[in-house]
């Protein structure tokens, strides 16, 4: 009776610290992706668009004489 008590207590707990842990951790490292699709379809579209706009001011840090 005690062990089935015990059983189910453990189980109730790794149940609410797996719920607690993913709340916090979406991002497999492993695999190097957000878990959640809709949030790594938004952090490609968001790395893509930032890649277009990357370094175009560079140019206006050179000398006048070097920029086209």
């Amino acid at each position: 009776m005690n062990d089935l008590k015990v059983a189910t207590n453990d189980e109730i707990f790794r149940t609410e610290a797996a719920k607690k842990y993913w709340v916090h951790h979406d991002f497999d490292l492993l695999q190097v992706k957000y878990l959640n699709t809709d949030k790594e379809k938004k952090f490609l579209e968001e790395r893509d668009a930032e890649a277009k706009i990357h370094g175009k001011d560079f140019c206006k840090k050179l000398p006048l004489t070097v920029q086209k």
